[in-house]
């Protein structure tokens, strides 16, 4: 706690008023980047008349890797114990994608949707942990593998049902 009041500029004693532990701050940071990215990714997942299956989720993918190079702190949370996590805000991060497919494949059922989003999440997340591990001169490269291994696994179960 300490030096995270130190890196933020603050009295300790501020830290602990608004958050008793590590744990509490871990929660409130994961669920304010959390929804920072539900934010980012709402315009593009309404979107889904205008913009085809591949070309919404690459850029899922691109809005992702951008808040996580100017939010590092996203990287250190994923790395927090689950329960520090917000499960609400993830769900509700698969259920825009689930929508999207569904919009993109109506013959999808509500299940299989919600799978291949769930999957697609952890398409972006793997992602966003590789980027950010990479030299700068080798990311564009990493997003545009991942760009791909996205689409295609999202065009072939797509065509499946």
């Amino acid at each position: 706690m300490s030096e995270v009041a130190e890196r933020a500029e603050a009295a300790i004693g501020s830290l602990y008023q608004f958050f008793p532990n590590k744990q509490s701050l871990a929660c409130a940071l994961n669920t304010r980047c959390g929804e920072d990215i539900e934010k980012l990714w709402a315009p593009v997942l309404s979107e889904s008349s205008s913009l085809d299956l591949e070309q919404g989720l690459t850029r899922l993918i691109e809005i992702t890797v951008r808040y996580i190079d100017t939010h590092p702190v996203v990287l250190a949370l994923q790395q927090t114990p689950k329960s520090t996590w917000n499960k609400s805000v993830k769900l509700r991060l698969e259920l825009q994608i689930a929508t999207f497919l569904i919009r993109k494949n109506p013959k999808l059922t509500n299940g299989d949707a919600t799978l291949h989003a769930s999957i697609c999440m952890r398409i972006i997340k793997t992602c966003s942990e590789h980027f950010s591990e990479v030299e700068k001169r080798k990311r564009k490269r990493i997003v545009a593998e991942y760009k791909t291994l996205l689409g295609c696994y999202t065009e072939s179960r797509l065509k499946a049902n």
